[in-house]
């Protein structure tokens, strides 16, 4: 049985991404993003790359580093509005959790 797609939460990114109008480079960046969990549409053309991708699974940052990590640049991003929710999930849980640093580093380990 598929998962309710009702029950998840997705946001879509527009990127300008110069060197994407030649069809190698597209394959090339389309191959680099699709294996992010969470990715649930890619469009790439003439220098734009659009995703929707669900921010439980995956962040803005992730996805705009592995742009860059491929070679490109990215130029401007325009953002769907996402819910202060996943927002603030991404910030507290994710981001910290994905950097290896633990809610204990914040507040000291308390050991002597």
């Amino acid at each position: 049985m598929e998962p309710d797609e009702s029950l998840h939460e997705f946001v879509d990114l527009e990127f300008d991404v110069p060197g994407t109008d030649n069809p190698a480079r597209q394959a090339e960046l389309a191959e680099v993003l699709q294996k992010f969990r969470g990715l649930k549409k890619l469009s790439l053309a003439a220098g734009k790359v659009a995703v929707t991708y669900e921010p439980i699974n995956v962040t803005r940052a992730e996805l705009i580093d592995a742009i860059r990590g491929a070679g490109f640049q990215v130029e401007h991003v325009e953002a769907s509005t996402s819910s202060p929710v996943s927002d603030a999930f991404e910030k507290i849980v994710l981001e910290p959790h994905r950097t290896g640093e633990t809610s204990d580093q914040h507040a000291g380990s308390g050991e002597k």
